[in-house]
C-alpha cells in the first residue's frame, strides 16, 4: 500500500500536468509546456491504480478541453453550448491516448512500451483531422522553431506529435528505472539520435538560397470594419441595405487595389468575405471588378459572400474568383470546408482552382480549407508554384490560424500568401520563412505587398502524404495485439 505522502505526490503530478496541458496548445501555448505535459500526466497514470488514475486523467482532460474551447471559440455568433460540447469532445480525444498507454504499457517489452503513447496520439490526431481539420495538432505549437518545422516536409504534422509525446514516454521509462543509465541507455540514445537527425535535416534544408529565382509581387487587401458587426449584425433580407454595404466596401477595395498596383503589385488578393453581394447585384459587381483588373492590368483574386434572392431559405455562398488582366474569370470555386457553426452553408464541390497565369500556376483556397493538408496537396500535385489564401479571423485564433498556413508551405515546398481580415496576414517562402506580415487587427494599415520567389521545392510529404500517420496507426494496432503473443513477459521491465 502506498504511503499517504506518495499518494499526495501523485496528485502533485496530476495538478502540474493539468496546468501544463492547458498551456500545451492553442493560441496561448507555451512550446515548452507541449513537451512537458505528458511527462507528469503519464507519471500520475502509471503510479496510481488503474481506476483512480484513469478517473483523475479523464476529469483533467475534460476540464482542460472545456476551458480551452470556451476561450478559443470566444466569438459572438458561436453559442455557449457549442463551445462546451466541443470542449467535452476534445477532452475525450486527449484522454484516449493516456487510456491506451495505461492499459498496454506494462504488457509489452520495454522499447515497444515507449511508443504506445506516441503512436496512439499521432494516429488519433490524424483521424480527428480527417473529419474536423488539423486544429489542435501539437505541431503548430512549435511555430518559430524553423529547423524543427522542416520536419513537416517529410512527415507532415504527425511526426511532430510523435516526437513530442514520445519524449514524455521516454522520460517516464527512465523515471521508472530510477534513471539507471545501464537500463535506459539504448532508448535514450535512440531518441536523441533521431531528434538530432531532425534538426540537422532542418538546418541543411534552410541553408539554400532563393535570391536569384523569378519573383512576383502580391498584394493583400483587408476590410477595415469589424467582421462580426459587418457580417452577422446586418439583416441580409434588407436587400437595399445590402446594396449600400456592397457599395461602401467595394469603394474601399477598389481604392486599396489601385494603391497597391501603384506600388508594384502584380496580383491582388482580397480577404475572405471581402464584400457581401446580393445575388441580383452580382452582375454589376462582377462588371466592376473585371473592369478594375483590365484597367490596372493585374490578376485580381476576390472572395465574397453571395446572398441568394431566396435567402434565408437558401444559405449564402462563400465564393472565390480569379480575374485575369483581360477581365476574364479564369477560375472560381466555393469554400470546400465551411467553419461550423459560423457558416451554415453548403460545401463547395468544384475542384480546387489552379490558375494558369503569366507568372506560373497558382493555387488558391479560402480560410478553413487550409486546415486540411490533403486539400492543399492538390496544389503541389498540379505543379503549382504559389498558394494564395483568402481568410477571416478573430482575436482568439489570431495569429494561430495564420501560423497553421505556414506549415502548408513547408509540407508542399510552396511559397504562401495569406490575406486575413481581422488578423495576421503573412507571406512566406517555400521553407516557411517569413517575407512580410501585417496584423490588420492591430494596425490601421489594411494592405500588404510581398515579393515572393516563384520556386517550389519538391518535398517527400507532397509525394507520400500522411503515410507517417498511417504507420503510427498500424504500429498501435500491432502493439495492441502483442500481449496475446508475449503473455506476461513484458511486465518484468517495470522494476
Amino acid at each position: 500500500m502506498k504511503s499517504k505522502l506518495l499518494q499526495k505526490q501523485d496528485y502533485i503530478w496530476l495538478a502540474l500536468g493539468t496546468v501544463l496541458l492547458y498551456f500545451s496548445n492553442w493560441n496561448w501555448a507555451i512550446p515548452a509546456a507541449t513537451w512537458l505535459f505528458s511527462i507528469f500526466l503519464l507519471r500520475f497514470s502509471r503510479t496510481r491504480p488503474i481506476r483512480s488514475g484513469l478517473l483523475g486523467l479523464g476529469l483533467a482532460s475534460l476540464v482542460v478541453g472545456v476551458a480551452s474551447m470556451w476561450k478559443l471559440l470566444a466569438i459572438e455568433p458561436i453559442p455557449p453550448i457549442f463551445r462546451i460540447v466541443s470542449g467535452l469532445v476534445l477532452g475525450v480525444i486527449v484522454f484516449l491516448p493516456f487510456l491506451a498507454d495505461r492499459l498496454l504499457v506494462y504488457k509489452v517489452p520495454p522499447m515497444v512500451a515507449t511508443v504506445v503513447f506516441p503512436c496512439s496520439w499521432a494516429g488519433l490526431e490524424y483521424l480527428k483531422a480527417m473529419g474536423n481539420g488539423t486544429w489542435g495538432a501539437l505541431a503548430y505549437t512549435q511555430y518559430g522553431n524553423q529547423p524543427f518545422m522542416q520536419l513537416a516536409s517529410i512527415t507532415g504534422l504527425w511526426g511532430f506529435s510523435f516526437l513530442i509525446t514520445w519524449f514524455g514516454s521516454v522520460v517516464n521509462f527512465a523515471w521508472e528505472q530510477h534513471f539507471a543509465w545501464r537500463k535506459i541507455n539504448s532508448i535514450i540514445i535512440t531518441y536523441s539520435l533521431i531528434l538530432c537527425a531532425v534538426y540537422l535535416y532542418g538546418y541543411a534544408r534552410l541553408s539554400g538560397s532563393l535570391e536569384t529565382v523569378d519573383r512576383v509581387s502580391v498584394a493583400t487587401v483587408t476590410n477595415p470594419d469589424d467582421f462580426v458587426k459587418r457580417f452577422y449584425s446586418p439583416d441580409w433580407t434588407d436587400r437595399k441595405r445590402g446594396y449600400k454595404n456592397m457599395e461602401k466596401d467595394l469603394a474601399h477595395f477598389i481604392a486599396s487595389t489601385k494603391k497597391s498596383v501603384n506600388e508594384g503589385a502584380q496580383i491582388v488578393l482580397w480577404q475572405e468575405y471581402s464584400i457581401c453581394v446580393m445575388e441580383e447585384n452580382e452582375g454589376e459587381f462582377m462588371g466592376r471588378v473585371q473592369k478594375l483588373a483590365m484597367e490596372e492590368q493585374i490578376y485580381l483574386v476576390v472572395a465574397i459572400g453571395l446572398f441568394p434572392i431566396k435567402y434565408p431559405e437558401q444559405p449564402w455562398q462563400n465564393k472565390l474568383m480569379w480575374i485575369d488582366p483581360s477581365g476574364e474569370v479564369i477560375a472560381q470555386y466555393n469554400k470546400l470546408k465551411p467553419a461550423p457553426p459560423l457558416e451554415p452553408i453548403t460545401p463547395g464541390t468544384e475542384p480546387l482552382p489552379i490558375a494558369d497565369t503569366s507568372y506560373g500556376k497558382i493555387g488558391s483556397i479560402i480560410c478553413a480549407d487550409l486546415d486540411y493538408p490533403n486539400i492543399v496537396r492538390q496544389v503541389s500535385g498540379h505543379k503549382g508554384q504559389l498558394l494564395l489564401i483568402a481568410a477571416q479571423s478573430w482575436a482568439a485564433v489570431d495569429p494561430l490560424h495564420t501560423q497553421m498556413a505556414v506549415f502548408r508551405a513547408i509540407e508542399n515546398g510552396l511559397p504562401v500568401v495569406m490575406g486575413t481580415g481581422g488578423g495576421l496576414s503573412i507571406a512566406v517562402d517555400s521553407h516557411g520563412r517569413q517575407v512580410t506580415s501585417l496584423d490588420s487587427a492591430t494596425t490601421p494599415e489594411k494592405r500588404m505587398i510581398s515579393s515572393l520567389p516563384l520556386k517550389p521545392i519538391a518535398t517527400i510529404y507532397s509525394r507520400i502524404g500522411d503515410s507517417f500517420a498511417w504507420v503510427s496507426i498500424l504500429g498501435f494496432m500491432i502493439i495492441a495485439l502483442l500481449p496475446i503473443f508475449v503473455g506476461k513477459r513484458g511486465k518484468c521491465w517495470k522494476k
